[in-house]
């Protein structure tokens, strides 16, 4: 119980210093924002902030991992493949998907074996997707909620489908959904619908309307990075994802990195493997040793941009 205390503590730790220490070269490249010679000394004070310190701190949380007994804390599931935007800094913008709804066996199959073991981290119902181009996602959700009552189920959306009716019966399962308002005109227009307090209180808006060089994900290489923000590959430092995630594609196969979006790292297959024989595979653990030694000399860890 003490060691368990312990991971929990310093992971918590970890966490919040990055949030912390991302969010002030935020507030800095707002301060000189004119000044590309001291918006470059601040995403590299970032970048070397991460690799000496946050990198330990993180490893520190992860060294005595066992994954017999550290289960994961999200699993994402991505229900359908496509999306109805094509935002510059997503693949959408520069690759085609085949448009194909995940099989109602593949996810009962999972959300089962989810129940078996009484699963109460998070269930995630987005990768790099919009969920409700999901004609099955009410239900899902609805299956979700009554075989994994402790969970917590989460949605991450662009918000451009929804209509008052489809939130309402969306929030009825979920304990959160992420409305991501590029424009901040969502905002506005939900606040005029007639939502109870509670039901208020399980949306998060998320305002894109400052994109700050160092936040750009590349998605494994497949969205252009500005040069300000480029970094020398592979990164030396740990990644905490395989460690406390899972990510399950439209079509049942388990990618190492929710980053993948053409699903170029397949770790498992739920079709035919049990979810927690995939967590404990030697496969899985391999990688996990070379990340607590700081190695990222393999694919797809060696063209990730994102550090701890």
């Amino acid at each position: 119980m003490v060691i368990k205390m312990i991971k929990k503590k310093t992971r918590a730790m970890y966490r919040k210093i990055r949030w912390y220490a991302f969010g002030l070269s935020c507030k800095l490249l707002d301060l000189f924002g004119r000044s590309k010679f001291m918006q470059q000394m601040v995403i590299s004070s970032w970048y070397l902030f991460q690799e000496v310190f946050l990198s330990k701190l993180a490893r520190m949380a992860y060294v005595s991992f066992d994954p017999n007994e550290d289960i994961f804390e999200r699993v994402n599931i991505e229900t359908c493949s496509w999306c109805n935007l094509k935002c510059n800094f997503c693949p959408f913008s520069r690759y085609k998907r085949e448009k194909r709804i995940m099989p109602w066996d593949i996810y009962a199959k999972i959300i089962d074996e989810l129940s078996d073991i009484n699963y109460s981290g998070t269930i995630a119902f987005h990768i790099i997707n919009e969920p409700f181009l999901d004609n099955m996602l009410f239900e899902r959700l609805e299956y979700a909620r009554k075989r994994c009552p402790e969970a917590f189920l989460l949605l991450d959306t662009n918000g451009t489908l929804l209509t008052e009716e489809k939130l309402k019966k969306a929030l009825k399962y979920l304990d959160k959904i992420v409305i991501d308002d590029y424009h901040g005109i969502l905002i506005k227009k939900i606040k005029k619908w007639k939502l109870s307090k509670e039901e208020m209180e399980k949306i998060s808006f998320v305002p894109y309307k400052k994109f700050y060089p160092h936040k750009i994900n590349s998605k494994l290489g497949d969205v252009k990075i500005p040069s300000i923000a480029k970094r020398r590959l592979p990164l030396k430092q740990f990644c905490e994802d395989p460690f406390v995630r899972m990510a399950i594609n439209y079509d049942g196969k388990v990618l190492l990195c929710c980053e993948d979006f053409r699903g170029r790292a397949v770790i498992g297959d739920v079709r035919t493997q049990n979810l927690m024989d995939i967590w404990r595979s030697e496969k899985l653990n391999n990688i996990r040793r070379r990340l607590l030694n700081f190695d990222r000399n393999f694919f797809p860890c060696n063209i990730c941009n994102v550090g701890v």
